[in-house]
């Protein structure tokens, strides 16, 4: 890609603010634990973080850009998510307003006809990843009023899903015909890790899936690696590049943008 960071970071804008939308301003702890799931708007604009594990470094980036954050790992019981998304500390500066359990009816009420066959040629899934395991959480948190504006957006909307990530865009975001507008890619487990494929690669299962969506890929692609160029090539422009802390080490994540021409207004 040609030109400096320095260059391709001014010739990049970040995207449009999102201002904090009726539907979470609206919601209450009543509503939230015991009222239905919001299930479209909580998928529109939304970032898709699959192999999230508990990172939330997307959401200390990207919540003033979107409303809602849809996290998709295997690796953690739900009595483990469930107590860290309880955590007074789990997004520094921010109170639980209410978190619930989600059901598979409620996540895919159109039912799931799967976009693709079961590979063959890859290692399998790990135990941790039978659908026995499964299980879904909502949470709405909201920032504490000693904290301003640029601190992050008013409120947001987090669904976690025991799930697989290829499998679990291709039922939300294809099977209910709605689209993500941010997809994240941080230390997917790759290599020596437990996923059964590689995200980060052109023409592979996340890749074939998301950019076959109807609607298109999202507009971004948050990517958790120091490079000169994304891992997909939908991607061309760096928007943004911070270094967070993650796991005992660094690393750079660099948000990237599809050409202006192909994405419109998003």
């Amino acid at each position: 890609m040609p030109g400096s960071l320095h260059q391709q970071l001014d010739a990049a804008p970040m995207p449009p603010l999102v201002p904090t939308l009726d539907w979470l301003l609206n919601l209450t702890k009543e509503t939230i634990e015991q009222g239905p799931m919001p299930l479209l708007e909580v998928l529109r604009g939304s970032v898709y973080y699959p192999a999230a594990g508990t990172d939330g470094h997307d959401v200390e980036m990207l919540s003033p850009y979107a409303p809602s954050f849809v996290h998709v790992d295997y690796s953690y019981r739900e009595s483990e998510v469930r107590a860290q998304l309880q955590d007074d500390q789990c997004f520094a500066g921010y109170e639980l307003v209410g978190l619930r359990s989600v059901n598979k009816a409620e996540l895919t009420p159109l039912g799931w006809h799967p976009s693709f066959h079961d590979p063959k040629g890859h290692r399998g899934l790990p135990a941790s990843a039978h659908p026995s395991n499964s299980f879904a959480l909502w949470a709405v948190y909201a920032r504490k009023s000693t904290r301003g504006p640029q601190y992050g957006a008013e409120r947001f909307s987090l669904l976690h899903l025991h799930a697989e990530g290829v499998a679990a865009y291709d039922a939300l975001y294809r099977g209910n015909g709605a689209q993500a507008r941010f997809l994240t890619i941080i230390r997917p487990g790759e290599g020596f890790g437990d996923n059964w494929t590689r995200f980060t690669k052109p023409d592979d299962f996340l890749h074939q899936l998301v950019v076959g969506h109807p609607q298109g890929p999202p507009a971004y692609l948050l990517y958790g690696r120091d490079n000169t160029q994304a891992c997909w090539p939908e991607f061309e422009q760096m928007v943004q590049e911070r270094k967070f802390g993650l796991n005992g080490s660094s690393t750079n994540l660099q948000l990237w943008s599809r050409p202006a021409r192909a994405i419109g207004g998003a």
